[in-house]
């Protein structure tokens, strides 16, 4: 059950496949917009409301409540899904009782017509954001940069939308996005999953104010793409789930995008960043 992770406020179970899940041991999550029913709730359960996610049209407010659920047996548990679901069956494992009670509250308030549920702790197998930390070169924190940042006037959102990655165990996915451009090299914080034509060639084209920038291809790829969180380089928007895929222009006309869009789509790339102006 990873015993180590389990303390006061973390509780765990495992399936028959051994892998332990973990959630908060004394939070439930309610689904209302109704403040009849959620007085009712923080009575029946003797809770205390944390905080309300809500203001959203498309969904209910979602309430955090810390509750004091009594101690179940696995008999009793049983019972309570069953009370749900007739054929309810499994084999779980719970850290102690007291995890077994808050999962037999769920089901209850369940099967009494409530939209409750437990606050799972999701993990990743790779980076981790909700510590509020990105460190890239310099010890410079990606999370904190004007961009990154919900505040900021500039500010893309990028930190909430990891943050919710790694709350949703999305942060394993990978989404096969496309570079066209000139001016690619081989990056450490870069990761390239396919190249079509070469990399470490410098663009001879000029940018604004007619500025040199041979590495124009390198340079929003790591605006793209670069590897968070490695104290490296610096991060891409994309960085956590991005499989990049570059394409060089040759002579960059119309049959030349066309032929390097066509080669990316064909290659499973669903969405292409072009610089052509």
């Amino acid at each position: 059950l990873g015993q180590e992770r389990v303390n006061n406020s973390i509780a765990a179970l495992t399936d028959r496949t051994g892998k332990p899940t973990y959630f908060v041991a004394d939070e439930l999550l309610l689904m209302t917009n109704d403040t009849d029913e959620l007085a009712e709730f923080i009575e029946t359960y003797q809770g205390k409301l944390i905080r309300t996610i809500g203001g959203y049209q498309e969904v209910p407010d979602i309430h955090v409540i810390q509750v004091s659920p009594a101690e179940m047996t696995a008999e009793e548990l049983t019972d309570a899904f069953q009370a749900v679901n007739s054929e309810a069956g499994g084999e779980l494992r719970f850290s102690n009782t007291k995890a077994m009670g808050l999962t037999g509250a769920a089901t209850q308030a369940t099967a009494h017509g409530h939209r409750v549920g437990l606050n799972f702790i999701f993990e990743s197998n790779g980076t981790r954001f909700l510590d509020g930390e990105s460190i890239e070169y310099g010890n410079e924190n990606a999370l904190e940069l004007p961009y990154m940042r919900d505040e900021e006037p500039q500010g893309y959102g990028v930190a909430s939308a990891w943050k919710l990655l790694e709350t949703a165990d999305k942060l394993d996915n990978r989404v096969s996005v496309g570079v066209i451009d000139r001016g690619f090299r081989t990056m450490p914080d870069l990761n390239f999953a396919d190249v079509i034509g070469q990399v470490d060639t410098p663009n001879s084209d000029r940018c604004g104010n007619n500025d040199a920038c041979l590495w124009h291809g390198a340079g929003v790829s790591q605006a793209l793409a670069s590897l968070p969180n490695n104290n490296i380089g610096v991060a891409g928007s994309a960085g956590p789930v991005a499989q990049l895929t570059v394409a060089q222009l040759d002579n960059g006309d119309t049959a030349d995008l066309s032929e390097k869009l066509l080669e990316l789509t064909h290659r499973g790339v669903r969405i292409v960043n072009l610089s052509a102006s």
